[in-house]
């Protein structure tokens, strides 16, 4: 693709003056010596062993001979990057047999090809005017190779000589330039610096703690703009239960951290009963595997199929302050009093096209806790020193709004 299209520029500059390819170094009496060669059956092509422009020079070139009227000055910036882009990738390809991800060149290609065509067949337009005798460009003194001009008959587009050559080529480039320029660089823009305001979400967590066979994970489901239910042995990364009966659209690792709780008061007449304080921190990576499925942003429907290896890091912390039996054997939350704490979701993301190593989308979605938007239920066995074991049973919701905001 870099060199066909890269022969097609050069090709249209050959054809009004094969000088033209040539570096602005290059001497009188080397052209001279290149069309001698020619003539004399020396070369079997004009320029042989020449030393020719970089394709972004050719474009510098047909633009300045108003080759490339029918493009925008953005639309071709875009193309000269990407041609830059396009050409270190086969660099790292051929030269340095380097790792690149065929989402890279893609995405590169949507920018580059259609834009590329359009260019190409504003030269066909400017053929067909020259043949009319209506641009200033025609009275230039030297035309070599004229009748090449003509090569591709009458066709009034680009597009027709292509189908001939491939009889998709006008649906390919079509569907390049919608999916993967259009709605691609729009994808892009609508997750930089966006807020989406006052997306709701429900969090359901449920942990046994060391009870039954690993691994030990607490169970979350998300419902809102987060959408998936996750269980140990059918989501986790490691162990997981490869034969889950119902679709798998994350997988994540967790843990839950149940910090001793602080006695704050004794209660007369119920003897084990106390006010206490207990603080609860739950952390979670989860992996998105599809992320049409699991995400629902409004307005952000057409973009999301170009995030990339999306993560979510979650991070809730929760203060309990209630009433509730604590003796030697129980410790459980009988009665809440308050609750405070945070929930934080943190989305990184790479775009379609990025090193998927290295995200380009962040956004953060907090939501402050309290009793109007929190519940708790907690009990746990309690060892002879009056710590907590690891053996509880603990449920815990989380049902808000708040503004998913990009970076």
């Amino acid at each position: 693709m870099h060199h066909g299209l890269e022969t097609l520029f050069k090709d249209l500059l050959f054809q009004r003056n094969p000088v033209f390819l040539l570096t602005e170094n290059t001497n009188v009496k080397s052209i001279l010596g290149y069309y001698q060669g020619f003539v004399t059956g020396q070369n079997q092509y004009l320029l042989d062993d020449a030393k020719t422009i970089t394709p972004v020079e050719t474009l510098e070139r047909l633009r300045a001979l108003d080759y490339l009227h029918k493009i925008n000055e953005r639309d071709y910036q875009n193309v000269i990057a990407s041609f830059a882009a396009l050409h270190a990738l086969r660099n790292r390809l051929q030269h340095f047999a380097l790792k690149i991800y065929p989402d890279q060149i893609i995405r590169v290609l949507g920018n580059l090809v259609p834009k590329s065509v359009l260019m190409l067949n504003g030269c066909y337009l400017a053929r067909r005017a020259e043949e009319m005798g209506l641009r200033l460009i025609d009275l230039l003194p030297h035309t070599a190779f004229r009748q090449a001009l003509a090569g591709s008959g009458d066709s009034p587009s680009i597009q027709a000589d292509l189908n001939k050559i491939f009889p998709a080529s006008t649906d390919v480039i079509a569907m390049l330039e919608s999916k993967y320029d259009v709605l691609l660089n729009a994808a892009i823009k609508r997750f930089k610096k966006a807020t989406f305001p006052d997306l709701p979400i429900t969090l359901r967590l449920r942990d046994h703690g060391h009870v039954g066979a690993p691994p030990y994970m607490p169970e979350i489901e998300l419902a809102g703009w987060i959408n998936t239910k996750l269980s140990p042995h059918d989501n986790a990364k490691g162990g997981r239960v490869l034969w889950s009966r119902e679709p798998v659209n994350a997988l994540y690792e967790a843990k839950t951290v149940v910090h001793d709780p602080v006695i704050t008061g004794q209660q007369t007449g119920s003897p084990g009963f106390t006010t206490s304080k207990l603080t609860i921190d739950v952390s979670a990576l989860i992996q998105v595997l599809t992320p049409e499925t699991c995400f629902n942003i409004p307005d952000a429907e057409d973009s999301l199929p170009y995030i990339k290896n999306p993560e979510l890091n979650i991070r809730l912390t929760l203060e309990c302050t209630s009433e509730g039996l604590f003796n030697d054997w129980h410790f459980d939350v009988s009665r809440v009093q308050a609750l405070s704490g945070e929930l934080r979701i943190e989305l990184a993301s790479a775009i379609f096209g990025d090193e998927p190593t290295v995200p380009s989308v962040r956004a953060v979605h907090t939501i402050p806790l309290s009793d109007a938007n929190a519940a708790i239920r907690f009990h746990a066995f309690v060892e002879s020193n009056r710590k907590l074991r690891d053996h509880f049973s603990l449920e815990l919701s989380v049902e808000g709004k708040a503004s998913l905001r990009f970076g």
